[in-house]
This record gives structure tokens, C-alpha cells and sequence, in this order.
């Protein structure tokens, strides 16, 4: 993303984080459906209830829509791609929302290794999944 700012300005590439919001934002809109700006470029959505093949689904929605709508604001065209990792599963007792969020953001790190424009999904305990850092989900 700073490749957007350095190029185009600031001023576009919050543009740029609010086209990725309002995308979200129509796929993500159900009761239940959080969806959270967590520092610079990075978004995390929460959603309760359904499986994790129609959480799977709906992210690669989100993901094929940002790839097929440009931002645009006078002369100025940008395309953007996400990497998205997720993790799904019915929380237990000891379970933290660090938990969830360090194995979603392996599979981030996972789908930016594997090429990037990917959705990299898991479910259950995860127990095995390391955590390389930051709390990410979703990051353009």
C-alpha cells in the first residue's frame, strides 16, 4: 500500500481504504457481520453464525470484487488485490480473540508468500498455526 501513497498521494490512497471499506461492507452486511479498520491498510472482519464454506464464500467475493473495481478519481486509475486469511471456528472457553486473529493473520502471511489475490482459509483449534506478528485479516 505505500507503493499507493507514494505514487498517487495520501489523499488518493484514503480513497483507496474507503472503496475497500464500502466493498466490505456489501458483502459483509448481515447481522452479525463486524467489519473493523485495524491500523494502516489492514481491515478484520468478524461474523457470526454460518459455516466456514459460506465465510470462505463471501471472502472470495470480497476478494474478486476488489479486483474487478478500480478506484478512480478524475484522471487517476488505481487496481487494487487483497490477500485475505481467515480463520473460522466455533469458539471454546480458552480461546482469546488473539487467537483467532493470530491464526488468521498466518494465513494472510500465507496467501502474501503464495502469490498474493488469494483467500488462505482454516478452521478448528489451529493449535499448530505460528503467529508471525501483527493482528491482520484483510490487507489490500
Amino acid at each position: 500500500f505505500k507503493a499507493v501513497n507514494d505514487e498517487l498521494g495520501h489523499v488518493f490512497g484514503d480513497l483507496c481504504l474507503r472503496h475497500l471499506a464500502a466493498l466490505c461492507l456489501r458483502i459483509f452486511r448481515r447481522g452479525g457481520d463486524v467489519l473493523a479498520r485495524y491500523g494502516g491498510e489492514e481491515f478484520v472482519i468478524f461474523t457470526l453464525g454460518g459455516s466456514p464454506a459460506d465465510f470462505t464464500a463471501r471472502l472470495e467475493a470480497l476478494r474478486r470484487a476488489v479486483e474487478e473495481a478500480p478506484v478512480v478519481q478524475g484522471s487517476q486509475t488505481c487496481a487494487l488485490t487483497v490477500s485475505i486469511g481467515s480463520h473460522s471456528a466455533v469458539p471454546q472457553p480458552a480461546d482469546t480473540l488473539a487467537d483467532f486473529i493470530r491464526r488468521a493473520d498466518a494465513r494472510l502471511y500465507e496467501a502474501k508468500r503464495d502469490g498474493r489475490n488469494r483467500v488462505v482459509t482454516g478452521s478448528g483449534r489451529g493449535e499448530d498455526v505460528p503467529g508471525p506478528g501483527g493482528p491482520v485479516v484483510a490487507a489490500p
